[in-house]
Protein backbone atom coordinates (compact mmCIF):
# COMPACT_ATOMS: atom_id res chain seq x y z
CA UNK A 1 0.00 0.00 0.00
CA UNK A 2 1.28 3.44 -0.86
CA UNK A 3 1.64 5.85 2.09
CA UNK A 4 -1.06 8.51 2.38
CA UNK A 5 -0.95 11.84 4.17
CA UNK A 6 -2.70 15.22 4.38
CA UNK A 7 -1.18 18.27 6.08
CA UNK A 8 -3.30 21.38 6.72
CA UNK A 9 -1.73 24.79 7.27
CA UNK A 10 -3.04 26.95 10.14
CA UNK A 11 -5.06 30.02 9.25
CA UNK A 12 -6.08 28.86 5.76
CA UNK A 13 -9.45 27.86 4.25
CA UNK A 14 -8.58 24.18 4.24
CA UNK A 15 -7.62 24.16 7.93
CA UNK A 16 -10.75 26.10 8.89
CA UNK A 17 -12.96 23.73 6.90
CA UNK A 18 -11.79 20.77 8.93
CA UNK A 19 -13.40 22.32 11.98
CA UNK A 20 -16.70 21.23 10.47
CA UNK A 21 -17.74 17.92 11.93
CA UNK A 22 -18.77 16.50 8.55
CA UNK A 23 -15.30 17.00 7.10
CA UNK A 24 -13.66 15.47 10.16
CA UNK A 25 -16.02 12.50 10.04
CA UNK A 26 -15.37 11.90 6.36
CA UNK A 27 -11.62 12.11 6.91
CA UNK A 28 -11.90 9.40 9.53
CA UNK A 29 -14.13 7.29 7.28
CA UNK A 30 -11.45 7.47 4.60
CA UNK A 31 -8.98 5.98 7.07
CA UNK A 32 -7.08 9.10 8.14
CA UNK A 33 -6.20 10.04 11.71
CA UNK A 34 -4.53 13.16 13.06
CA UNK A 35 -1.05 12.19 14.25
CA UNK A 36 1.26 15.18 14.61
CA UNK A 37 1.62 18.93 14.66
CA UNK A 38 4.76 20.19 12.93
CA UNK A 39 5.26 23.95 12.95
CA UNK A 40 2.27 25.52 11.22
CA UNK A 41 0.68 22.28 9.99
CA UNK A 42 -1.48 19.49 11.37
CA UNK A 43 -0.53 16.15 9.82
CA UNK A 44 -3.11 13.44 9.13
CA UNK A 45 -1.93 9.96 8.12
CA UNK A 46 -3.84 7.15 6.48
CA UNK A 47 -4.03 4.06 8.68
CA UNK A 48 -1.06 1.85 7.92
CA UNK A 49 1.15 4.74 6.83
CA UNK A 50 4.39 4.75 8.76
CA UNK A 51 5.98 7.88 10.16
CA UNK A 52 9.33 8.19 11.88
CA UNK A 53 9.59 10.69 14.73
CA UNK A 54 12.98 12.41 14.71
CA UNK A 55 14.55 15.08 16.96
CA UNK A 56 13.64 18.78 16.80
CA UNK A 57 9.97 18.03 16.13
CA UNK A 58 10.73 16.48 12.74
CA UNK A 59 8.58 13.69 11.25
CA UNK A 60 9.37 11.56 8.21
CA UNK A 61 6.42 10.02 6.34
CA UNK A 62 7.33 6.93 4.33
CA UNK A 63 10.42 4.76 4.36
CA UNK A 64 14.01 5.53 5.34
CA UNK A 65 17.01 3.23 4.82
CA UNK A 66 20.67 3.36 5.77
CA UNK A 67 23.32 3.36 3.05
CA UNK A 68 23.65 -0.41 3.57
CA UNK A 69 19.92 -0.94 3.00
CA UNK A 70 18.72 -1.45 6.58
CA UNK A 71 15.28 -0.02 7.39
CA UNK A 72 15.38 2.83 9.93
CA UNK A 73 12.56 2.51 12.47
CA UNK A 74 13.78 4.59 15.42
CA UNK A 75 15.45 7.94 16.02
CA UNK A 76 18.52 6.55 17.75
CA UNK A 77 21.66 8.22 16.38
CA UNK A 78 19.97 11.46 15.32
CA UNK A 79 20.03 13.18 18.72
CA UNK A 80 23.34 14.99 18.14
CA UNK A 81 21.89 17.46 15.64
CA UNK A 82 20.94 20.90 16.94
CA UNK A 83 19.39 22.51 13.82
CA UNK A 84 16.86 21.43 11.24
CA UNK A 85 19.34 22.08 8.44
CA UNK A 86 21.95 19.78 9.98
CA UNK A 87 19.39 17.01 10.37
CA UNK A 88 18.04 17.43 6.84
CA UNK A 89 21.50 17.45 5.26
CA UNK A 90 22.50 14.35 7.24
CA UNK A 91 19.45 12.47 5.98
CA UNK A 92 20.17 13.41 2.37
CA UNK A 93 23.89 12.62 2.72
CA UNK A 94 23.86 9.33 4.63
CA UNK A 95 20.40 7.81 4.08
CA UNK A 96 17.90 7.23 1.29
CA UNK A 97 14.31 6.17 0.90
CA UNK A 98 10.86 7.06 -0.35
CA UNK A 99 9.64 9.79 1.93
CA UNK A 100 8.41 13.30 2.59
CA UNK A 101 10.03 15.09 5.53
CA UNK A 102 8.15 17.60 7.73
CA UNK A 103 10.18 20.02 9.90
CA UNK A 104 9.09 23.04 11.97
CA UNK A 105 10.92 26.28 11.24
CA UNK A 106 12.42 27.00 14.63
CA UNK A 107 13.20 30.61 13.66
CA UNK A 108 9.58 31.59 12.96
CA UNK A 109 7.90 30.33 16.11
CA UNK A 110 5.71 27.66 14.51
CA UNK A 111 4.44 30.01 11.80
CA UNK A 112 6.09 28.04 8.98
CA UNK A 113 7.01 24.46 8.12
CA UNK A 114 9.69 22.91 5.91
CA UNK A 115 8.64 20.00 3.68
CA UNK A 116 11.33 18.05 1.81
CA UNK A 117 10.68 15.43 -0.86
CA UNK A 118 13.33 12.77 -1.30
CA UNK A 119 15.33 12.80 -4.57
CA UNK A 120 13.57 9.74 -6.03
CA UNK A 121 10.16 11.41 -5.89
CA UNK A 122 8.51 8.06 -5.19
CA UNK A 123 6.05 9.53 -2.66
CA UNK A 124 3.77 12.16 -4.20
CA UNK A 125 3.63 15.70 -2.82
CA UNK A 126 1.06 18.23 -4.05
CA UNK A 127 0.32 21.52 -2.32
CA UNK A 128 -1.72 24.72 -2.50
CA UNK A 129 -0.76 28.11 -1.08
CA UNK A 130 -4.28 29.53 -1.26
CA UNK A 131 -6.11 26.59 0.28
CA UNK A 132 -3.32 25.60 2.65
CA UNK A 133 -2.71 21.88 2.20
CA UNK A 134 0.05 19.43 1.34
CA UNK A 135 -0.99 15.92 0.33
CA UNK A 136 -0.01 12.67 -1.33
CA UNK A 137 -3.41 12.49 -3.07
CA UNK A 138 -5.09 15.54 -4.60
CA UNK A 139 -8.41 13.69 -4.83
CA UNK A 140 -8.57 13.65 -1.03
CA UNK A 141 -8.98 17.43 -0.69
CA UNK A 142 -11.72 17.38 -3.33
CA UNK A 143 -13.65 14.64 -1.52
CA UNK A 144 -13.38 16.58 1.72
CA UNK A 145 -14.66 19.74 0.05
CA UNK A 146 -11.49 21.61 0.94
CA UNK A 147 -10.74 22.74 -2.61
CA UNK A 148 -12.35 22.82 -6.04
CA UNK A 149 -9.74 21.13 -8.20
CA UNK A 150 -10.52 22.26 -11.75
CA UNK A 151 -8.30 22.39 -14.83
CA UNK A 152 -5.44 24.86 -15.25
CA UNK A 153 -5.86 25.55 -18.97
CA UNK A 154 -2.67 27.57 -19.26
CA UNK A 155 -0.80 24.54 -18.00
CA UNK A 156 -2.58 22.25 -20.47
CA UNK A 157 -1.40 24.39 -23.38
CA UNK A 158 2.12 24.45 -21.91
CA UNK A 159 2.03 20.68 -21.43
CA UNK A 160 1.07 20.01 -25.04
CA UNK A 161 4.04 22.12 -26.13
CA UNK A 162 6.53 20.59 -23.65
CA UNK A 163 4.98 17.22 -22.86
CA UNK A 164 8.19 15.48 -21.76
CA UNK A 165 9.37 18.03 -19.22
CA UNK A 166 8.02 18.25 -15.68
CA UNK A 167 7.60 21.60 -13.95
CA UNK A 168 6.28 22.43 -10.49
CA UNK A 169 2.98 23.76 -11.83
CA UNK A 170 0.35 21.06 -12.32
CA UNK A 171 -2.73 20.64 -14.47
CA UNK A 172 -4.96 21.09 -11.41
CA UNK A 173 -5.87 24.76 -10.92
CA UNK A 174 -4.16 26.30 -7.90
CA UNK A 175 -2.13 23.18 -7.13
CA UNK A 176 1.65 22.77 -7.46
CA UNK A 177 3.92 19.79 -7.08
CA UNK A 178 6.98 19.77 -4.85
CA UNK A 179 9.56 18.31 -7.21
CA UNK A 180 11.97 15.57 -6.08
CA UNK A 181 15.00 16.80 -4.16
CA UNK A 182 13.28 20.11 -3.37
CA UNK A 183 12.17 21.76 -0.14
CA UNK A 184 9.01 23.78 0.42
CA UNK A 185 8.69 26.39 3.16
CA UNK A 186 4.98 26.95 3.68
CA UNK A 187 3.02 29.32 5.89
CA UNK A 188 -0.54 30.72 5.66
CA UNK A 189 -1.11 31.78 2.01
CA UNK A 190 2.55 31.90 1.03
CA UNK A 191 5.33 29.52 0.22
CA UNK A 192 8.77 29.29 -1.35
CA UNK A 193 10.77 26.40 -2.76
CA UNK A 194 14.46 25.62 -3.05
CA UNK A 195 16.59 22.73 -4.24
CA UNK A 196 18.32 20.74 -1.48
CA UNK A 197 19.61 17.85 -3.62
CA UNK A 198 20.98 18.22 -7.11
CA UNK A 199 22.53 15.70 -9.52
CA UNK A 200 25.14 18.30 -10.50
CA UNK A 201 27.08 17.68 -7.30
CA UNK A 202 27.86 14.09 -8.34
CA UNK A 203 29.33 14.89 -11.77
CA UNK A 204 31.94 17.23 -10.31
CA UNK A 205 35.61 16.40 -10.88
CA UNK A 206 36.19 15.43 -7.24
CA UNK A 207 33.33 12.89 -7.31
CA UNK A 208 34.23 10.96 -10.48
CA UNK A 209 35.09 7.25 -10.60
CA UNK A 210 37.44 7.02 -13.59
CA UNK A 211 38.28 3.31 -13.36
CA UNK A 212 35.65 1.07 -14.97
CA UNK A 213 36.19 -1.82 -12.54
CA UNK A 214 35.74 0.45 -9.53
CA UNK A 215 32.78 2.19 -11.16
CA UNK A 216 31.02 -1.07 -12.01
CA UNK A 217 31.56 -2.31 -8.44
CA UNK A 218 29.85 0.73 -6.94
CA UNK A 219 27.00 0.65 -9.49
CA UNK A 220 26.29 -3.00 -8.74
CA UNK A 221 26.47 -2.41 -5.00
CA UNK A 222 24.01 0.49 -5.21
CA UNK A 223 21.48 -1.36 -7.37
CA UNK A 224 21.69 -4.57 -5.32
CA UNK A 225 21.34 -2.71 -2.03
CA UNK A 226 18.27 -0.79 -3.14
CA UNK A 227 16.47 -3.75 -4.74
CA UNK A 228 17.14 -5.99 -1.74
CA UNK A 229 15.94 -3.35 0.73
CA UNK A 230 12.73 -2.68 -1.20
CA UNK A 231 11.98 -6.38 -1.70
CA UNK A 232 12.51 -7.05 2.01
CA UNK A 233 9.89 -4.38 2.76
CA UNK A 234 7.38 -5.52 0.12
CA UNK A 235 7.84 -9.31 0.49
CA UNK A 236 5.54 -10.11 -2.47
CA UNK A 237 6.00 -8.37 -5.82
CA UNK A 238 5.63 -8.58 -9.58
CA UNK A 239 8.41 -7.36 -11.90
CA UNK A 240 7.57 -6.20 -15.41
CA UNK A 241 10.38 -7.93 -17.30
CA UNK A 242 11.00 -7.01 -20.91
CA UNK A 243 14.16 -9.02 -21.47
CA UNK A 244 16.10 -5.82 -22.00
CA UNK A 245 19.16 -4.97 -19.94
CA UNK A 246 17.55 -2.64 -17.37
CA UNK A 247 14.68 -4.83 -16.14
CA UNK A 248 16.98 -7.89 -16.34
CA UNK A 249 19.39 -6.22 -13.91
CA UNK A 250 16.52 -5.66 -11.47
CA UNK A 251 15.52 -9.32 -11.93
CA UNK A 252 19.08 -10.46 -11.18
CA UNK A 253 19.03 -8.56 -7.88
CA UNK A 254 15.56 -9.87 -6.97
CA UNK A 255 16.79 -13.42 -7.51
CA UNK A 256 19.08 -12.99 -4.50
CA UNK A 257 16.27 -11.93 -2.13
CA UNK A 258 13.90 -13.92 0.07
CA UNK A 259 10.82 -12.14 -1.29
CA UNK A 260 8.08 -13.90 -3.23
CA UNK A 261 8.80 -12.66 -6.76
CA UNK A 262 7.02 -13.17 -10.06
CA UNK A 263 7.95 -11.65 -13.40
CA UNK A 264 5.62 -10.73 -16.25
CA UNK A 265 6.37 -9.76 -19.84
CA UNK A 266 3.82 -8.11 -22.12
CA UNK A 267 3.38 -9.55 -25.60
CA UNK A 268 2.10 -7.61 -28.61
CA UNK A 269 0.45 -9.62 -31.41
CA UNK A 270 2.77 -8.10 -34.01
CA UNK A 271 6.35 -8.61 -35.27
CA UNK A 272 8.92 -7.30 -32.81
CA UNK A 273 6.44 -7.30 -29.94
CA UNK A 274 7.32 -10.64 -28.35
CA UNK A 275 10.23 -10.48 -25.91
CA UNK A 276 9.56 -13.87 -24.31
CA UNK A 277 12.73 -15.58 -25.60
CA UNK A 278 14.89 -12.99 -23.82
CA UNK A 279 12.69 -12.79 -20.73
CA UNK A 280 12.67 -16.57 -20.40
CA UNK A 281 16.47 -16.70 -20.44
CA UNK A 282 16.59 -14.16 -17.63
CA UNK A 283 13.88 -15.75 -15.49
CA UNK A 284 15.49 -19.17 -15.89
CA UNK A 285 18.92 -17.83 -14.92
CA UNK A 286 17.71 -16.04 -11.78
CA UNK A 287 15.16 -18.69 -10.82
CA UNK A 288 11.99 -16.57 -10.91
CA UNK A 289 8.76 -17.75 -12.59
CA UNK A 290 7.74 -15.88 -15.75
CA UNK A 291 4.18 -14.96 -16.75
CA UNK A 292 3.14 -13.30 -19.98
CA UNK A 293 0.32 -10.86 -20.68
CA UNK A 294 -1.13 -10.26 -24.14
CA UNK A 295 -1.76 -6.70 -25.30
CA UNK A 296 -5.23 -6.19 -26.78
CA UNK A 297 -5.70 -4.29 -30.03
CA UNK A 298 -9.50 -4.32 -29.88
CA UNK A 299 -9.83 -1.65 -27.17
CA UNK A 300 -9.28 1.97 -28.29
CA UNK A 301 -7.64 2.78 -24.95
CA UNK A 302 -8.28 6.50 -25.28
CA UNK A 303 -11.27 7.09 -23.00
CA UNK A 304 -10.69 5.30 -19.72
CA UNK A 305 -10.73 5.98 -16.03
CA UNK A 306 -7.58 7.55 -14.66
CA UNK A 307 -6.61 7.79 -10.98
CA UNK A 308 -8.25 10.82 -9.39
CA UNK A 309 -4.91 11.67 -7.75
CA UNK A 310 -3.31 12.37 -11.15
CA UNK A 311 -1.80 15.86 -11.31
CA UNK A 312 -1.32 16.02 -15.09
CA UNK A 313 -1.93 13.99 -18.26
CA UNK A 314 0.45 11.04 -18.32
CA UNK A 315 -1.17 7.71 -19.18
CA UNK A 316 -0.83 6.90 -22.88
CA UNK A 317 -2.82 4.26 -24.80
CA UNK A 318 0.16 1.89 -24.58
CA UNK A 319 0.46 2.40 -20.81
CA UNK A 320 -3.25 1.69 -20.46
CA UNK A 321 -3.04 -1.46 -22.58
CA UNK A 322 -0.06 -2.77 -20.58
CA UNK A 323 -1.77 -2.07 -17.26
CA UNK A 324 -4.94 -3.86 -18.39
CA UNK A 325 -2.95 -6.86 -19.61
CA UNK A 326 -1.02 -7.21 -16.34
CA UNK A 327 -3.93 -6.49 -14.01
CA UNK A 328 -5.15 -10.13 -13.69
CA UNK A 329 -1.68 -11.26 -12.60
CA UNK A 330 -1.29 -8.38 -10.15
CA UNK A 331 -4.58 -9.34 -8.50
CA UNK A 332 -4.17 -13.12 -8.70
CA UNK A 333 -0.69 -13.12 -7.24
CA UNK A 334 -1.73 -10.76 -4.41
CA UNK A 335 1.43 -8.74 -4.77
CA UNK A 336 2.18 -5.70 -2.64
CA UNK A 337 4.14 -3.83 -5.30
CA UNK A 338 4.83 -3.73 -9.03
CA UNK A 339 8.50 -3.33 -9.97
CA UNK A 340 9.93 -1.84 -13.14
CA UNK A 341 13.31 -1.19 -14.74
CA UNK A 342 11.99 2.25 -15.71
CA UNK A 343 14.62 4.96 -16.02
CA UNK A 344 17.47 2.51 -16.65
CA UNK A 345 18.41 3.91 -20.05
CA UNK A 346 18.82 7.38 -18.56
CA UNK A 347 20.49 6.38 -15.30
CA UNK A 348 22.91 4.11 -17.16
CA UNK A 349 23.82 7.02 -19.48
CA UNK A 350 22.39 5.72 -22.76
CA UNK A 351 23.33 8.83 -24.77
CA UNK A 352 22.72 8.87 -28.51
CA UNK A 353 25.16 11.67 -29.34
CA UNK A 354 28.92 12.17 -29.60
CA UNK A 355 29.08 14.05 -26.29
CA UNK A 356 31.04 11.32 -24.40
CA UNK A 357 34.04 11.94 -26.66
CA UNK A 358 33.75 15.69 -26.09
CA UNK A 359 33.56 15.16 -22.33
CA UNK A 360 36.63 12.91 -22.48
CA UNK A 361 38.63 15.54 -24.36
CA UNK A 362 37.79 18.26 -21.85
CA UNK A 363 38.34 16.15 -18.73
CA UNK A 364 40.64 13.23 -19.58
CA UNK A 365 42.82 14.32 -22.48
CA UNK A 366 43.45 13.42 -26.11
CA UNK A 367 44.14 9.71 -25.61
CA UNK A 368 40.84 9.05 -23.81
CA UNK A 369 39.02 11.24 -26.32
CA UNK A 370 40.38 9.18 -29.23
CA UNK A 371 39.41 5.93 -27.49
CA UNK A 372 35.93 7.37 -27.07
CA UNK A 373 35.76 8.27 -30.76
CA UNK A 374 36.64 4.66 -31.63
CA UNK A 375 33.98 3.43 -29.22
CA UNK A 376 31.45 5.73 -30.88
CA UNK A 377 32.25 4.23 -34.29
CA UNK A 378 31.41 0.76 -32.94
CA UNK A 379 28.36 1.92 -31.03
CA UNK A 380 26.77 3.90 -33.85
CA UNK A 381 28.37 2.03 -36.76
CA UNK A 382 29.83 5.16 -38.30
CA UNK A 383 33.27 6.27 -39.50
CA UNK A 384 35.90 7.74 -37.21
CA UNK A 385 35.81 10.92 -39.31
CA UNK A 386 32.09 11.35 -38.67
CA UNK A 387 32.40 10.61 -34.94
CA UNK A 388 35.27 13.09 -34.66
CA UNK A 389 33.34 15.79 -36.49
CA UNK A 390 30.25 15.31 -34.33
CA UNK A 391 32.36 15.42 -31.16
CA UNK A 392 34.03 18.63 -32.38
CA UNK A 393 30.61 20.17 -33.03
CA UNK A 394 29.65 19.36 -29.46
CA UNK A 395 32.86 21.05 -28.32
CA UNK A 396 32.20 24.38 -30.03
CA UNK A 397 28.40 24.56 -30.04
CA UNK A 398 26.44 25.99 -27.14
CA UNK A 399 24.40 23.22 -25.50
CA UNK A 400 20.66 23.53 -26.04
CA UNK A 401 19.53 23.41 -22.43
CA UNK A 402 15.81 24.09 -22.69
CA UNK A 403 13.43 21.79 -24.57
CA UNK A 404 12.02 22.91 -27.90
CA UNK A 405 8.30 23.53 -28.13
CA UNK A 406 6.20 21.12 -30.19
CA UNK A 407 3.22 23.11 -31.49
CA UNK A 408 2.12 20.57 -34.08
CA UNK A 409 -1.68 20.32 -34.47
CA UNK A 410 -2.15 23.23 -32.03
CA UNK A 411 -3.31 26.75 -32.77
CA UNK A 412 -0.66 29.44 -32.78
CA UNK A 413 0.27 30.68 -29.35
CA UNK A 414 2.74 33.17 -27.93
CA UNK A 415 2.56 31.79 -24.41
CA UNK A 416 6.09 31.40 -23.02
CA UNK A 417 7.02 28.32 -20.96
CA UNK A 418 5.46 28.39 -17.51
CA UNK A 419 8.61 27.24 -15.77
CA UNK A 420 11.70 25.08 -15.95
CA UNK A 421 12.95 22.12 -13.99
CA UNK A 422 15.47 23.07 -11.27
CA UNK A 423 17.97 20.49 -12.56
CA UNK A 424 18.22 22.16 -15.99
CA UNK A 425 21.46 24.22 -15.94
CA UNK A 426 21.17 27.97 -16.39
CA UNK A 427 24.45 28.42 -18.28
CA UNK A 428 26.54 26.66 -20.90
CA UNK A 429 29.67 26.10 -18.85
CA UNK A 430 29.08 22.39 -18.24
CA UNK A 431 30.11 19.30 -20.16
CA UNK A 432 27.63 18.48 -22.95
CA UNK A 433 27.33 14.85 -21.85
CA UNK A 434 26.46 15.89 -18.30
CA UNK A 435 23.92 18.39 -19.64
CA UNK A 436 22.24 15.71 -21.72
CA UNK A 437 22.13 13.02 -19.05
CA UNK A 438 20.84 15.35 -16.31
CA UNK A 439 18.17 16.92 -18.52
CA UNK A 440 17.12 13.36 -19.42
CA UNK A 441 17.16 12.43 -15.73
CA UNK A 442 14.73 15.26 -14.98
CA UNK A 443 12.48 13.82 -17.68
CA UNK A 444 12.29 10.45 -15.93
CA UNK A 445 10.21 12.05 -13.18
CA UNK A 446 7.21 11.61 -15.48
CA UNK A 447 7.64 7.83 -15.47
CA UNK A 448 5.83 7.11 -12.22
CA UNK A 449 2.73 8.90 -13.49
CA UNK A 450 2.83 6.99 -16.78
CA UNK A 451 2.54 3.67 -14.94
CA UNK A 452 -1.20 3.26 -14.46
CA UNK A 453 -2.23 1.76 -11.14
CA UNK A 454 -5.80 2.39 -10.11
CA UNK A 455 -5.36 0.58 -6.79
CA UNK A 456 -3.08 1.41 -3.87
CA UNK A 457 -0.27 -0.93 -4.83
CA UNK A 458 3.16 0.60 -4.92
CA UNK A 459 5.05 1.15 -8.14
CA UNK A 460 8.74 0.65 -7.44
CA UNK A 461 11.43 1.96 -9.79
CA UNK A 462 14.66 1.06 -7.98
CA UNK A 463 16.90 2.34 -10.78
CA UNK A 464 15.58 5.86 -10.05
CA UNK A 465 16.42 5.65 -6.35
CA UNK A 466 18.85 8.13 -4.81
CA UNK A 467 21.79 5.70 -4.30
CA UNK A 468 21.61 4.40 -7.89
CA UNK A 469 21.38 7.88 -9.39
CA UNK A 470 24.36 9.05 -7.33
CA UNK A 471 26.51 6.01 -8.14
CA UNK A 472 25.83 6.32 -11.87
CA UNK A 473 26.31 10.08 -12.02
CA UNK A 474 29.78 9.60 -10.54
CA UNK A 475 30.76 7.58 -13.62
CA UNK A 476 31.96 9.87 -16.46
CA UNK A 477 30.03 9.64 -19.70
CA UNK A 478 32.92 8.19 -21.72
CA UNK A 479 33.14 5.07 -19.53
CA UNK A 480 29.52 4.23 -20.34
CA UNK A 481 30.45 3.54 -24.01
CA UNK A 482 33.57 1.45 -23.28
CA UNK A 483 34.02 -1.31 -25.84
CA UNK A 484 31.51 0.26 -28.20
CA UNK A 485 28.52 -0.80 -26.09
CA UNK A 486 25.89 1.46 -24.55
CA UNK A 487 25.43 1.24 -20.76
CA UNK A 488 28.83 -0.47 -20.65
CA UNK A 489 29.40 0.00 -16.91
CA UNK A 490 26.06 -1.60 -16.04
CA UNK A 491 26.84 -4.51 -18.40
CA UNK A 492 30.22 -5.01 -16.71
CA UNK A 493 28.66 -4.75 -13.24
CA UNK A 494 26.24 -7.63 -13.85
CA UNK A 495 28.21 -9.70 -16.36
CA UNK A 496 28.32 -12.72 -14.03
CA UNK A 497 24.66 -12.48 -12.99
CA UNK A 498 22.88 -12.57 -16.37
CA UNK A 499 23.07 -14.71 -19.53
CA UNK A 500 25.74 -13.54 -22.02
CA UNK A 501 23.10 -12.90 -24.70
CA UNK A 502 21.45 -10.36 -22.40
CA UNK A 503 24.73 -8.68 -21.41
CA UNK A 504 25.80 -8.39 -25.06
CA UNK A 505 22.37 -7.58 -26.47
CA UNK A 506 22.29 -4.49 -28.68
CA UNK A 507 18.69 -4.63 -29.87
CA UNK A 508 15.73 -3.43 -27.84
CA UNK A 509 12.13 -4.57 -27.75
CA UNK A 510 9.91 -2.45 -29.95
CA UNK A 511 6.20 -1.91 -29.38
CA UNK A 512 5.99 0.80 -32.03
CA UNK A 513 4.22 -1.67 -34.31
CA UNK A 514 1.52 -2.15 -31.69
CA UNK A 515 1.14 1.62 -31.35
CA UNK A 516 0.84 2.02 -35.12
CA UNK A 517 -1.72 -0.77 -35.40
CA UNK A 518 -3.73 0.70 -32.52
CA UNK A 519 -3.73 4.08 -34.25
CA UNK A 520 -4.83 2.73 -37.62
CA UNK A 521 -7.55 0.57 -36.11
CA UNK A 522 -9.08 3.34 -34.01
CA UNK A 523 -8.29 6.45 -36.05
CA UNK A 524 -11.97 7.27 -36.65
CA UNK A 525 -12.76 6.99 -32.94
CA UNK A 526 -9.82 9.25 -32.07
CA UNK A 527 -10.97 11.82 -34.63
CA UNK A 528 -14.42 12.08 -33.05
CA UNK A 529 -12.96 12.03 -29.55
CA UNK A 530 -10.73 15.03 -30.27
CA UNK A 531 -12.99 17.10 -32.53
CA UNK A 532 -15.91 16.81 -30.09
CA UNK A 533 -13.74 17.38 -27.04
CA UNK A 534 -12.61 20.07 -24.62
CA UNK A 535 -9.32 20.85 -26.37
CA UNK A 536 -11.11 21.64 -29.61
CA UNK A 537 -13.88 23.59 -27.88
CA UNK A 538 -11.32 25.84 -26.18
CA UNK A 539 -9.44 26.43 -29.41
CA UNK A 540 -6.26 24.68 -28.29
CA UNK A 541 -6.32 22.03 -31.00
CA UNK A 542 -6.32 23.21 -34.62
CA UNK A 543 -9.32 21.27 -35.95
CA UNK A 544 -8.51 21.90 -39.64
CA UNK A 545 -4.94 20.65 -39.33
CA UNK A 546 -6.09 17.70 -37.22
CA UNK A 547 -8.64 16.70 -39.85
CA UNK A 548 -6.08 17.01 -42.62
CA UNK A 549 -3.57 14.91 -40.70
CA UNK A 550 -6.05 12.14 -39.95
CA UNK A 551 -7.16 12.04 -43.58
CA UNK A 552 -3.72 11.44 -45.04
CA UNK A 553 -2.15 8.08 -45.77
CA UNK A 554 0.42 7.02 -43.19
CA UNK A 555 3.98 6.58 -44.43
CA UNK A 556 6.22 3.66 -43.37
CA UNK A 557 8.26 4.37 -40.22
CA UNK A 558 6.34 7.61 -39.64
CA UNK A 559 5.93 8.07 -35.88
CA UNK A 560 4.15 11.41 -36.00
CA UNK A 561 0.89 9.64 -35.07
CA UNK A 562 2.19 9.58 -31.49
CA UNK A 563 1.18 13.23 -31.37
CA UNK A 564 -2.44 12.07 -31.70
CA UNK A 565 -1.87 9.82 -28.70
CA UNK A 566 -0.60 12.84 -26.71
CA UNK A 567 -3.73 14.80 -27.63
CA UNK A 568 -6.04 11.88 -26.74
CA UNK A 569 -4.23 11.36 -23.43
CA UNK A 570 -4.66 15.04 -22.56
CA UNK A 571 -8.29 15.14 -23.73
CA UNK A 572 -9.12 12.13 -21.57
CA UNK A 573 -7.49 13.75 -18.53
CA UNK A 574 -9.20 17.15 -18.87
CA UNK A 575 -12.63 15.58 -19.40
CA UNK A 576 -12.35 13.70 -16.14
CA UNK A 577 -10.80 16.60 -14.26
CA UNK A 578 -13.44 19.00 -15.59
Amino acid sequence: MSPGYLALVDGTPAAEATMRQDAISLLHELGFVRRFRIGSVALYLMRGTEALALPLGTHLVGELYTSSGCRVRESKGFQRFTTQRQLREHLLESFWGEYVLFQPNEEKQNMATFITRDPSGALSCAYSDDEGFITSDISLVSRLGLAQAGVDWDFIEHFLSYSHTKIARSGVAGVSELLPGCMLEIAPRRSSTSSVWTPWRFVQETELQRDIDTASHFVRKAVSTVVTAMATTDQSLLLQLSGGLDSSIVAACLGDTDACVRTCTVVAPLPGGDERPYAERVSSRVGIPLLHANLDLSEPAIQFKIPARSLRPAVSPLSRAAARAMEPFVNAERVNAVYSGGGGDTVFCYLRTASPATDALRRAGWAEAWNSVLNLTKLHRCTAAKATWLAFRKLVDTPHLDPSADRSLLRASRQPPLGRHPWVPKDDGTLPGNCERIVDLAGTQMFREVTLREDDKRVRMPLLSQPVMEACLRVPSWLWIRGGLDRAVARAAFADALPPEIIQRRSKGNLMGFNAALFQRHKATMRRFLLDGCLSARGIVDADHLNAYLSRTAQPRDRSFLRIFDLCMTENWVRQRS
